[in-house]
């Protein structure tokens, strides 16, 4: 779901590419490789399939772990595709609050503390500039 609303057209095509290539984790990857089939048709359209196949294959055939990746894909893609969910009542009750207890409450409970800790790594970060 998250790469249709991410990548929602074919002039995203190389958006999805470039993200899929700078991502070396493989837990990331494998999850590309389970949904890839949702942007298949626009990546071999645009020419980049065998690319991020092949780029796919390499980091799960040598596994690697990159918690980088882990955070920039929850924190920064994921949360933001939640988060328009959420904001575009496109997942929500038809009160347009969260329930307790509700797969929304649970899925932003699960997110927060990721998020936290990236605010404040860079809060703490950004003296150095």
């Amino acid at each position: 779901m998250m790469l249709q609303n991410n990548y929602p057209t074919a002039p995203r095509t190389k958006a999805l590419r470039d993200t899929i290539v700078r991502t070396s984790d493989s837990r990331i990857l494998e999850i590309y490789r389970e949904t890839l089939s949702i942007r298949q048709a626009h990546l071999i359209t645009a020419g980049y399939f065998n690319a991020v196949s092949t780029h796919i294959n390499a980091g799960l055939a040598a596994p690697q772990f990159n918690d980088s990746d882990v955070v920039t894909t929850l924190c920064i893609k994921y949360m933001y595709f939640v988060r328009n969910k959420i904001a575009h009542a496109e997942r929500t009750d038809s009160g347009f609050v969260f329930l307790r207890g509700s797969a929304e409450e649970s899925e932003i409970l699960w997110l927060t503390p990721m998020l936290e800790a990236l605010i404040v790594d860079l809060v703490n970060f950004s003296d150095t500039f």
